[in-house]
């Protein structure tokens, strides 16, 4: 059986050069000293089984350049953060990893800019992209009930300790739709050390642990989440 893993970015661990949830937006304008738009996008409500790929509708096309408006960092550091369903904030080194393990699927990138909401310049050593996924993985998985956990505050909503990979399965980096998995990127313990030597403090645990990240991610004391591996 292969061992899962799973990187997924709680509140407690975000330290220095990862901004904190909400302060953080993505914008196709921006202009210094303004009121920030809101997410009201078509292509943010992109859907591959209802719109097809690529979309017929141009309004549902990713672009090709999208501001990153930051509120509080300095210096950006981090290579995977997400932002939203199926949005992702990831640095360059990071972005050709993913193409690297996902060659054969379906991938679309924006080019971040980034600036600061308070600055009219913000210069930062490492690049960004926003990753939209556009096919899921859930289908590769078996989603075993037994020993299933409730997420903590969402009813109807679980979490599954044993998830595991069904046979013949040879991809190595997966993205989920199902709600709890949303936020995360799972892959197998063949590039589990490749990332921890290659990106800046990956958040990794073991997929059996994964309820003990997400259902404390709400808390301020780190003590209550499960050991990074």
């Amino acid at each position: 059986m292969e061992d899962l893993f799973i990187w997924y970015c709680t509140l407690p661990r975000r330290g220095k050069g990862v901004p904190q949830h909400g302060d953080t937006w993505i914008r196709e304008k921006f202009s210094y000293g303004k009121e920030i738009e809101g997410l009201n996008y078509e292509w943010v409500n992109y859907d591959y089984l209802e719109h097809g790929f690529p979309p017929m509708d141009t309004k549902l096309l990713l672009p090709d350049e999208l501001y990153f408006i930051i509120q509080r960092q300095k210096k950006l550091v981090f290579d995977f953060l997400p932002y939203r369903k199926n949005l992702f904030i990831i640095s360059e080194k990071f972005k050709f990893f993913i193409e690297t393990h996902l060659s054969d699927k379906p991938l679309e990138f924006a080019r971040l800019k980034v600036v600061h909401k308070n600055n009219k310049e913000f210069l930062n050593e490492k690049k960004y992209y926003l990753l939209r996924v556009i096919l899921f993985d859930d289908d590769l998985f078996d989603f075993i009930e037994e020993g299933k956990k409730r997420a903590a505050g969402l009813r109807g909503e679980f979490i599954y300790p044993s998830l595991i990979l069904k046979n013949d399965v040879r991809q190595e980096i997966f993205f989920l739709d199902s709600f709890c998995y949303q936020e995360s990127i799972l892959f197998t313990g063949k590039i589990k050390d490749i990332i921890k030597a290659q990106f800046f403090r990956p958040e990794i645990y073991k997929i059996e642990d994964f309820y003990l990240a997400f259902n404390n991610n709400s808390t301020s004391r780190s003590e209550h989440l499960p050991a990074i591996v």
